[in-house]
C-alpha cells in the first residue's frame, strides 16, 4: 500500500531537484557565456591594441619590438601566445611562448575578429582570436607614393591565451553549485517530512478516530474540532455514512423483531388451531373448518413474504420496471372484482367515482400492487358497516387516485408513521388495531420507484384518505431495463 506521506515526500522532492538542477543549468550556462564573453573580450582589445602598433613605411612594415614584447609573450611555455604573418604567408612576428611553434591562424575576413577554440602548443586549451587588416601609415614618414600606396601588405595576426583559469573559475563554481544543490534537497527533504508529517497530523488523528469507533455500538461520531477545511467535507460524509449505518441498524434490528413478532402470531394460531382439533375425533364438517382456519392463516403469512421479498427486491435495485399503456379504471376493476365479496361480508358500502378513458403510462403489475395494498387496507379498517369511496380524477399531467374509509383510528400526527414497516399504533402490540403492517410502507416505495407520490389523512373517529398520484407518462430516467 502507497504511503500518502511517502509519495509527497518524494514527489515534492523529485520536483524540486528538478528546479534546482534547472536553475543550476541556466545559472552555470550564464555565467559560462559570460565569463568566455568577457576573456574573448579582452583578446579582441589586445589583439586591436597589437594592430595599432604595426606600421607601413616605405620600406616595408615595421614594428617596435618593446610592443610586442610584453612579459605576457615572452616567457616559454606562457599563457599568451602571439603570431602575426605577412600575406604570401611569411612570419612577421612569432611570440617567445610559443618555442618555434605556430597558431592555427583561422581565416578571417578584413578587419573583422573571429574567435575560436584552439588547442595550443604545449597540448592545453586556449582561446584564439585572428585579425585580417592593412598597417595603418606613420604620419611622420613622408607619403607613400601613389604605387606603394596601392601595393600596402596586408597582416594576418593570431592572439591566444590558456583558457586554464577559466576553467578553474567554471569549475569551482559547478563545485560550489553542486554542493549547495545538494545541500539545499536534503535540508529541504527533511523539512518536508516535517512539514507534511504536521499536516498530515489531523488525518492520522481522524483516522484513530475511526479506528476506536465500537462495531457494536456505531452512535459514536467523529468530533469535527479542530479539522483542517480539506478535511472537513471528509469527516461530514463519514460522520453522515455513520448516521446511516447506525439507522439501518436501526431498522434491522427492529425489523427482525417485528418479522419475528408478525409470523409468530400466525405460527401460534396455525399450531393452537391443529392441536385443538387432534385432541379427539372429529366429522369431516369439522376438519373442513378447521382447513379452512389454517388455509386463511397460511394465506395471511404468504402475503406478507410476498409483500417482504418486494420490498428486498426494491431494495436492492433489483425490481425491474416494464412501463406501458395502461386504462386506469380497468385495471382498478379488475384488481378490485375478486374483493367484492369480502367487503360484502362486512357490511361495507363501496362507492365508485371514476372518471373514464384514463389512461397512465405505468408498470402494470406493480401498480397492481399498490391498488389491491390500498382496496387491503380500506377493507381492513373500515368500521363494521361503513363505508369505501373510490376515486380517480385528472390533475395535470398525472392521474389521482383516491382511497377513503370510514371509522378511522388514526390521529393526524401518526400519518407520518403508517408508511414505516411493521408499525403500530400499539407500540406494546398489545391489540391488532392500526396495525399496517406492509402494505403501506410497500406502497410509498413502489410509487418512488414508479415516480408517482402518495399522502394520507385521517381524521380520528371520521375519514381516511390515501391518495396515489400517477405521472401519464412515466419518467424515462427511471426506467430498468429487463
Amino acid at each position: 500500500m502507497q504511503s500518502l506521506r511517502r509519495t509527497l515526500v518524494v514527489g515534492t522532492t523529485t520536483g524540486m531537484v528538478f528546479v534546482l538542477c534547472l536553475v543550476g543549468i541556466l545559472l552555470f550556462v550564464t555565467v559560462r557565456a559570460t565569463v568566455l564573453n568577457q576573456f574573448d573580450q579582452a583578446l579582441a582589445d589586445k589583439a586591436v591594441l597589437v594592430a595599432d602598433s604595426v606600421e607601413q613605411r616605405p620600406r616595408g612594415i615595421v614594428f617596435e619590438p618593446d610592443d610586442l614584447n610584453m612579459d605576457e609573450f615572452r616567457s616559454p611555455g606562457g599563457t599568451s601566445y602571439l603570431q602575426l604573418l605577412l600575406s604570401d604567408g611569411s612570419t612577421l612576428f612569432r611570440s617567445a611562448s610559443l618555442q618555434g611553434t605556430a597558431l592555427s591562424m583561422v581565416s578571417t575576413d578584413a578587419d573583422s575578429l573571429t574567435f575560436s577554440t584552439v588547442r595550443l602548443p604545449e597540448g592545453r586549451s586556449g582561446r584564439e582570436v585572428s585579425l585580417t587588416f592593412t598597417p595603418k601609415v606613420d604620419d611622420d614618414e613622408r607619403e607613400l607614393t601613389r604605387k606603394e600606396a596601392s601595393h600596402r601588405d596586408r597582416v594576418t595576426l593570431a592572439l591566444a591565451r590558456d583558457t586554464a583559469p577559466v576553467a578553474a573559475v567554471l569549475s569551482r563554481l559547478e563545485t560550489v553549485l553542486w554542493g549547495f544543490g545538494l545541500g539545499a534537497i536534503f535540508v529541504s527533504a527533511m523539512i518536508l517530512q516535517v512539514i507534511i508529517g504536521k499536516v498530515l497530523r489531523p488525518l492520522d488523528k481522524v483516522a484513530a478516530a475511526i479506528n476506536r469507533i465500537d462495531p457494536k455500538d456505531l452512535s459514536a461520531r467523529i468530533k469535527e474540532g479542530n479539522v483542517p477545511k480539506e478535511l472537513q467535507p471528509v469527516v461530514d460524509r463519514l460522520n453522515e455514512l455513520l448516521d446511516r449505518l447506525d439507522a439501518a441498524f436501526d431498522r434491522e434490528r427492529t425489523f427482525s423483531a417485528d418479522v419475528a413478532h408478525e409470523l409468530r402470531t400466525p405460527l401460534a394460531g396455525l399450531r393452537s388451531t391443529l392441536e385443538v382439533t387432534m385432541t379427539r375425533a372429529r366429522s369431516s364438517v369439522e376438519y373442513e373448518i378447521t382447513l379452512r382456519e389454517c388455509l386463511a392463516i397460511t394465506t395471511q403469512m404468504q402475503a406478507m413474504v410476498d409483500n417482504l421479498l418486494t420490498l428486498a427486491r426494491i431494495d436492492s435495485g433489483e425490481m425491474q420496471v416494464n412501463p406501458e399503456e395502461i386504462p386506469l379504471n380497468d385495471l382498478i376493476n379488475a384488481v378490485a372484482k375478486p374483493s367484492l365479496p369480502e367487503f360484502a361480508a362486512r357490511g361495507l358500502q363501496v362507492q365508485w367515482n371514476l372518471t373514464s378513458h384514463l389512461a397512465v403510462h405505468s408498470d402494470p403489475t406493480l401498480l397492481t400492487l399498490v391498488i389491491r395494498n390500498l382496496l387491503d387496507n380500506a377493507l381492513a379498517y373500515t368500521n363494521e358497516g361503513g363505508w369505501v369511496r373510490v376515486e380517480s380524477c385528472e390533475h395535470g399531467d398525472a392521474v389521482g387516485l383516491r382511497v377513503s374509509n370510514s371509522g378511522s383510528m388514526v390521529h393526524e400526527d401518526q400519518v407520518d408513521h403508517l408508511f414505516e414497516r411493521f408499525w403500530r399504533a400499539d407500540v406494546a402490540r398489545s391489540t391488532a388495531d392500526l396495525h399496517c403492517g406492509l402494505g403501506l410502507a410497500l406502497v410509498r416505495r413502489i410509487g418512488s420507484l414508479l415516480g408517482c407520490s402518495v399522502e394520507a389523512h385521517s381524521s380520528c373517529g371520521a375519514e381516511f384518505t390515501l391518495r396515489f398520484l400517477i405521472p401519464k407518462q412515466f419518467p424515462e430516467e427511471g426506467i430498468r431495463p429487463s
